[in-house]
Order: structure tokens, then C-alpha cells, then sequence
């Protein structure tokens, strides 16, 4: 079976879930019908990937409740570091790592080439944009969830 895994706007996402490194197990979109999802790639070792995170916990904090799940997807190579600095930096949601870094399994499905990266899907499956970042970022997951500010 071929598939490219190249997310598209305005098409569904690819179906996929893994176990996170905190053990929960993680189905995209299905584990997540109804909210907006967005997948973060990233790095504790890139600095704009840390700088991103410190934004997106924010934001989190401000709208889970009104319907945004976030699923980071880490290309560190150690597990166990994710694991404390997610800890550290207080990360709410689910982490997958497979410690391969550049040849992380998902971040080469869906063909991530630089960091952070980003894949914004809206409540039905779709794909609503790629490689948001600040506040363009944030300005369209308040946009989905129906949000003036």
C-alpha cells in the first residue's frame, strides 16, 4: 500500500497513532473528532523549537477547554531527556519520540524537513494549514474554535 503521507489543505489527515512516551496511546484524528487538533514537530535541542513550545503551552492553557488537543511529535534522540525536560517545562500533552531524530518515523511520513513544523487539522479530520508559527498560529486555532480576540 503506497502512500505519501504529504498533508494537504483541505484534505483529511492521514490516519496514524502510536504510543507516547508517557505510555498513553494516541489515534489521529480519530481519538480527537470534534476538536481541533494541531501536531508540533520538534526538538529540546533546537532553540526555536523550545521558544515555539513556551508559546504553545500558553496557548494551550488558554483554549484546551474550548477544543484544541496538541500531539508533539520530538526528534531528540533521547527519550529519557524528552521526558524529563517535558517534565521540567510542564508539556501537558502526549510526546512521541523514537529517539532517531532526522529519520523520526512521522516527521518522515509527512515529509518534515526543518523545525519546528506544524499541522493544523480542523474538527472534522481536515487539514487546515501547515507550518504555522506566533501569532499566525494562534490566530487560526482561535479562528476554528469560533474565538474573537
Amino acid at each position: 500500500k503506497s502512500q505519501t503521507g504529504v498533508a494537504k489543505p483541505g484534505k483529511p489527515i492521514s490516519s496514524f497513532g502510536f504510543r507516547a512516551v508517557a505510555g498513553e496511546k494516541v489515534a489521529i484524528p480519530e481519538g480527537h473528532a470534534g476538536r481541533i487538533l494541531l501536531i508540533h514537530f520538534w526538538a529540546a535541542e533546537d532553540a526555536p523549537s523550545k521558544a515555539e513550545l513556551t508559546e504553545l503551552v500558553a496557548l494551550h492553557a488558554e483554549v484546551h477547554d474550548k477544543g484544541l488537543d496538541i500531539v508533539g511529535i520530538n526528534l531528540d534522540a533521547s527519550i529519557k531527556s524528552l521526558k524529563a525536560w517535558v517534565e521540567a517545562n510542564q508539556v501537558p500533552w502526549p510526546q512521541y519520540c523514537d529517539g532517531l531524530k532526522s529519520d523520526n518515523a512521522i516527521a518522515r511520513y509527512f515529509g518534515v524537513t526543518s523545525l519546528p513544523h506544524t499541522i493544523l487539522i480542523d474538527k472534522t479530520g481536515n487539514v487546515k494549514s501547515l507550518g504555522l508559527h506566533g501569532p499566525e498560529l494562534a490566530k487560526a486555532v482561535r479562528e476554528l474554535l469560533g474565538i474573537k480576540k
